[in-house]
């Protein structure tokens, strides 16, 4: 489901991540007003594949108090419908695995 929520990116994504790289892979640049003493390194296709395609989705289905991914709509409909299922799959994984914690019934706990 990563794999193919990378290849539904717009060419607008597509260019705002560029732009974003650009800024992080600047010497002194400045992250809300203030400088930074980091310095992305990693060339651009391993910086999206380690970080940025992370931020997409990790924006979507656990976003921070602001939500700022969300309420930047971000996302086109595509991605939203992949995100959904995503989403999904990982709470039914989570009360499966919370059902195989619980004790039995009736096997030693009547």
């Amino acid at each position: 489901m990563r794999r193919k929520f990378a290849e539904l990116q717009s060419p607008q994504q597509k260019a705002m991540d560029e732009r974003v790289y650009k800024k992080l892979s600047t010497p002194g640049y400045r992250h809300f007003g203030k400088s930074t003493s980091y310095v992305e390194k990693r060339p651009f296709e391993q910086w999206f594949e380690r970080s940025r395609l992370d931020g997409y989705i990790r924006g979507y289905l656990y976003p921070d108090k602001n939500d700022e991914w969300r309420k930047q709509k971000v996302y086109t409909p595509e991605q939203i419908d992949l995100l959904e299922k995503m989403k999904s799959y990982l709470t039914s994984r989570q009360q499966q695995q919370q059902q195989q914690r619980q004790p039995n019934e009736g096997f030693l706990n009547p």
